[in-house]
């Protein structure tokens, strides 16, 4: 069985990996989300605004093509949890839970469509 990526978030990686050369970007769309499901800047590249200029983008064409974001922040790649959740919280993600939750995504964050 061959799995066969959706059009935008092939295309999508595609642009970023030639954009930020040495990134890990991974994303996944199903249906209305958009997921970010890895993003790794190299140790020399961080602290430098790459994740910043890469979310900003991540956010324009996720609305452009009217996609709900989503994402897990992890530390396993090296970064504080709490610096990723403040850092994710600055694009308009918000945590998965309580009244913000959607409980069809398994996420913990998510940003709404901004238009």
């Amino acid at each position: 069985m061959s799995f066969k990526k959706k059009k935008i978030d092939n295309r999508l990686e595609r642009i970023f990996l030639r954009k930020y050369p040495g990134i890990i970007f991974l994303l996944d769309e199903t249906g209305k989300y958009l997921e970010l499901i890895k993003l790794v800047i190299p140790e020399k590249q961080r602290n430098q605004g790459l994740g910043t200029k890469i979310m900003i983008g991540l956010c324009e064409e996720a609305d452009r093509y009217k996609k709900i974001l989503t994402l897990t922040p992890t530390n396993i790649y090296g970064s504080d949890f709490k610096r990723l959740i403040k850092f994710y919280k600055k694009f308009g993600f918000v945590m998965n839970e309580g009244k913000n939750q959607i409980n069809i995504i398994d996420s913990e964050m998510y940003r709404k469509i901004k238009l």
